[in-house]
């Protein structure tokens, strides 16, 4: 509020607030004031009123985003910055169906599906992605089914890799162990030689 006094003063509202701590927040603001620019106003001159806040929040990204009645404006702009074609909305099942071109799909989608899963949180809509040029629709289930999915393989190859590195280790350890015990009988090998020739020459 100190950095951005028209919050203070009422003048802007925030509207609702998406975030994932530490990572990324999704801030919906408005105003009834045409003259005032809501977005530009809580990002200040040169981004400074909102990199302030960025400090404090230790590097947290922030995407300011400007609430809309109408649905349909309100989900494109929960998705920024991916460039939306066109959103479709059911509002009975309140699920949309947003067309993206392909080029466009993965910033939509966002890393480990957080700008989506952000945008849905936010409008309160179940937001679905659909790729411009193929017609392919990918439900927001799916999103983040798959990516739940690649975290727990991945997971699972880490410990895979974790018990094939002890394994090797183990094994290198063995043949030392075994290399070891080679050299220390060999010195005792040749003593028994060695005595064995003092003892023939004494004779």
């Amino acid at each position: 509020h100190v950095e951005i006094p028209e919050i203070a003063n009422g003048v802007i509202e925030v509207k609702v607030i998406a975030r994932e701590a530490g990572s990324r927040t999704k801030i919906a603001v408005h105003t009834e004031d045409e003259n005032i620019d809501p977005i530009g106003s809580c990002i200040g001159q040169k981004g400074a009123r909102i990199q302030t806040i960025i400090h404090e929040l230790n590097g947290e990204k922030i995407d300011i985003i400007e609430f809309d009645k109408k649905a349909e404006k309100y989900i494109s702009n929960s998705l920024l910055p991916a460039k939306i074609t066109n959103v479709k909305v059911d509002k009975k099942e309140q699920s949309a169906v947003v067309t993206v071109p392909a080029e466009q799909l993965s910033l939509t989608i966002g890393r480990a599906g957080q700008n989506v899963r952000l945008a849905s949180k936010l409008t309160g809509w179940t937001i679905n992605i659909k790729e411009q040029e193929t017609g392919k629709e990918i439900s927001e289930e799916a999103i983040i089914g798959d990516i739940a999915k690649k975290e727990d393989r991945t997971t699972d190859e880490k410990t895979e890799d974790k018990e094939e590195v002890k394994e090797e280790i183990k094994d290198k350890e063995i043949k030392k162990e075994k290399k070891v015990t080679k050299a220390k009988k060999k010195p005792a090998a040749a003593k028994t030689g060695k005595k064995k020739k003092a003892e023939k020459e004494e004779k």
